[in-house]
């Protein structure tokens, strides 16, 4: 068995968590994929490299273009690869009244959708 983590920022974390806590087969049988350094290089998702795998967990990507895990979804039912898609992991899906406080909000930039201001959590 071998598994792919492919997404954001969480495919490192989850494939560590896996080697760390699947007893029953070896570290070397996870592995990951960063999808916006693939996105950021220019270089398409190795497609070839994929056949290795029995399984691919991954989250959705939408609007990249030749990246959108659509494609990679077909590619993995044509070559008989599991596949398990779960949504975007960000504080808004663990904290659903959250949202980023502005259109060119940095990372960290998150409010409760009923607080404009600092005022409204006191």
């Amino acid at each position: 068995m071998k598994v792919l983590f492919y997404g954001g920022c969480h495919a490192p974390i989850l494939c560590q968590i896996f080697k760390r806590h699947a007893t029953s087969v070896t570290a070397d049988s996870f592995e990951f994929l960063v999808n916006f350094k693939i996105i950021d290089s220019g270089k398409p998702f190795p497609y070839s490299d994929a056949k290795k795998y029995s399984t691919v967990v991954m989250s959705p990507i939408n609007n990249q273009g030749q990246w959108n895990t659509e494609h990679l979804l077909e590619f993995c039912r044509s070559n008989g690869i599991k596949t398990v898609v779960f949504p975007w992991l960000q504080w808004n899906g663990y904290f659903p009244e959250v949202e980023k406080s502005g259109p060119k909000s940095r990372p960290g930039d998150w409010r409760y959708k009923k607080c404009q201001s600092a005022r409204d959590y006191l």
